[in-house]
Formats: structure tokens, C-alpha cells, sequence
């Protein structure tokens, strides 16, 4: 999987997209990770700012943040 950073685009996994809690971004077409937290004792690390069709959201064309875990994102793949 390699390290990811911020600024880096990214999508769920397919474990991420198992977790009921992803449901609403997992039509998205990928994230970008805005903020890591570097400490080990939080659950969720990783704020990713999701982009593209939010479920059940006000603005569906909008964006959504969610806290999300290591193995819930896979880096996007940018077809060049």
C-alpha cells in the first residue's frame, strides 16, 4: 500500500467500502487526504475530503469529510 500523505488522492478500499459507515461516499469518485493525525491512539487518522456523489447529503454535488482508518483508502489510480 505504501505511506500515504497528505494531498494524496485517493479512494476506498475494498475494505473500506464493506464499513456501513462509508456508504455515503462510496459512489464517490475519490478523496484527497486533508489532515493526518500522527498520534497511535487515534482510531481514525485519516481525514479525506470525499468528492464527487454524496449520499443522503444536502448538497449531492458537494463534498463530504469523514475520518477514515489506514485500510479503508487505496490510492488513486490517475489514468494518464
Amino acid at each position: 500500500g505504501g505511506t500515504m500523505q497528505v494531498g494524496d488522492l485517493v479512494q476506498l478500499s475494498a475494505g473500506g467500502r464493506k464499513s456501513q459507515q462509508n456508504t455515503a461516499v462510496d459512489e464517490c469518485w475519490g478523496g484527497m487526504v486533508i489532515e493526518i493525525n500522527p498520534s497511535n491512539h487515534c482510531v481514525y487518522p485519516f481525514k479525506v475530503e470525499w468528492y464527487g456523489k454524496i449520499k443522503g447529503s444536502l448538497n449531492p454535488e458537494g463534498t463530504a469529510v469523514l475520518p477514515m482508518k489506514r485500510y479503508e483508502l487505496k490510492k488513486l489510480k490517475v489514468k494518464k
